[in-house]
């Protein structure tokens, strides 16, 4: 996506204001159609038309807001309630997620059950409760102990009524979107971005955040707002806790894991080693009080359940080659060697992604003081690897996690570029190409990164390969705030 363009438009805060009701309408369509019940070309035809028009919008509506500049916030603020309203009250139609955390939720609080190591199976008459969503019942809990114990709490609240604890998901939910924009609106105004409604734009407007966040109530913008913390404190005289956010993140989803080093490093080079090693025993200690609640049951994990979801091939760039490999087994069966060689594709892509984490962490570490920007594109890095590379079990709302610190970066930066580019293309996965198993990831995630790899090789390059990418440009500091972190 371009960010130098610009229309020649008149009122465009009237034309934003028709844009907002076009996605509105365009949303609801879709979130009302229930378009995975069937496959009839007319219902293909009117997801594509109903998502066309929501990238249309959101495309054309960033090009009013660069004409219309600050003035038009608010317009994108009462429509970015608006979206919410109606993720509110729309149903589901793709994910069934949950329904999972109505489960995890409700094994523990009505069944004292540990989800970790215990199935619905396991709770005495499980048939019979309307709690229970049976797509589940051999599901473990796959999340991190914060958010599990996150779900025993809104199910405690909700109690034992199944569509008010829905409800009660959705508004927290909500309540995780509107804080993200607030700490995008902070952060940007800290570091001196020039143009934070352009930022806020396309995060309370982007289509992936209202299916998957508002619509759906994925977990994932709950990470997203722990990592935005950490950089919020960053930015402040609490870097202290920075260590304890990424923890945080980490304990909702395991994807911020590679986040650490570089939060580290951050501390040492601006703080100094003992503020460091303060900040990481915060962050353990928050681990283990609350992982501690899961460790009264001394049952053996299920081990070998967690491996088999987690690097289940699907929707990721290590599955498009893993099914490259089934196709070759069968026409020409490969025998024993099929298991080896398509574990040996997951082991590679987990592989490259760890040498490309090493290498971004090793560039950052080179850096006498790195900025706040600094930090958020080492945060940025480590997820969108861990994403898009190294995980083999993807689902689109993975990636939503990118898009809060992509739009704290300078709209130069390649990597806030491509987070745009393929909150978009992922789009695709609600239309047949979706299902295309091998072509999916290629189309949608390959194609993008080719394309901003391309467009911004030199960038791409010095991230990994030398150290010029730590004294990145800066966007001018305007009189909305400077980077004192």
């Amino acid at each position: 996506m371009s960010e130098h363009q610009e229309p020649s438009v008149g009122a465009p805060r009237r034309q934003l204001a028709g844009l907002g009701l076009l996605m509105a309408l365009a949303f609801a369509a879709l979130g009302s159609g229930r378009i995975t019940d069937t496959g009839k070309p007319v219902s293909e035809l009117s997801r594509w038309f109903e998502l066309l028009l929501m990238a249309g919008v959101y495309w054309r509506g960033y090009l009013v807001m660069r004409v219309a500049g600050p003035r038009a916030l608010p317009t994108v603020v009462i429509f970015g309630g608006i979206f919410a309203l109606l993720g509110l009250v729309l149903p589901r139609f793709d994910s069934r997620d949950l329904y999972l955390y109505v489960n995890i939720g409700w094994m523990q609080h009505h069944y004292g059950l540990n989800p970790y190591t215990r199935l619905i199976s396991a709770a005495p008459g499980w048939q019979h409760d309307p709690m229970f969503a049976k797509a589940w019942v051999k599901m473990p809990s796959l999340y991190g102990s914060l958010f599990t114990l996150y779900t025993r709490l809104v199910v405690a609240i909700g109690g034992g009524h199944l569509l008010r604890t829905i409800m009660l998901f959705k508004l927290t939910a909500v309540a995780a979107y509107a804080a993200v924009a607030i700490l995008i609106r902070v952060i940007g105004i800290r570091v001196g971005l020039a143009r934070v409604d352009l930022a806020l734009f396309l995060y309370l407007w982007s289509p992936e955040i209202l299916i998957h966040e508002l619509e759906h109530a994925h977990n994932d913008m709950f990470a997203a707002a722990f990592v935005m913390l950490a950089i919020w404190f960053a930015a402040t005289d609490l870097p202290f806790l920075i260590l304890p956010m990424i923890v945080a993140a980490v304990l909702i989803k395991p994807f911020a894991e590679g986040i650490l080093p570089f939060a580290f490093f951050y501390m040492v080079r601006r703080r100094g080693l003992f503020p460091a090693l303060y900040s990481a025993a915060a962050a353990a200690g928050l681990f283990v009080v609350c992982t501690l609640p899961f460790r009264w049951d001394w049952t053996p994990l299920p081990w070998q359940m967690f491996v088999g979801t987690l690097f289940s091939p699907n929707y990721s760039l290590a599955s498009s080659a893993y099914y490259v490999v089934d196709a070759v087994n069968r026409l020409a069966p490969l025998g024993a060697a099929y298991r080896w060689v398509t574990h040996g594709v997951i082991a590679a892509y987990l592989l490259a992604g760890a040498i490309l984490l090493a290498a971004g962490v090793v560039r950052f570490a080179e850096n006498p003081r790195p900025s706040i920007q600094n930090f958020a594109q080492g945060a940025l890095l480590a997820q969108l690897i861990a994403i898009l590379i190294a995980l083999s079990d993807f689902y689109p709302w993975h990636q939503s996690t990118l898009l809060p610190a992509a739009l704290v970066l300078a709209p130069g930066n390649w990597l806030r570029q491509l987070a745009i580019a393929l909150s978009l293309t992922w789009l695709l996965y609600f239309t047949k190409i979706g299902d295309l198993i091998i072509l999916n990831a290629l189309i949608m995630t390959a194609v993008p990164m080719v394309w901003i790899g391309l467009a911004k090789w030199t960038d791409v390059k010095s991230t990994f390969f030398d150290a010029a990418w730590l004294n990145a440009r800066r966007e001018p500091v305007v009189s909305q705030g400077t980077d004192r972190g």
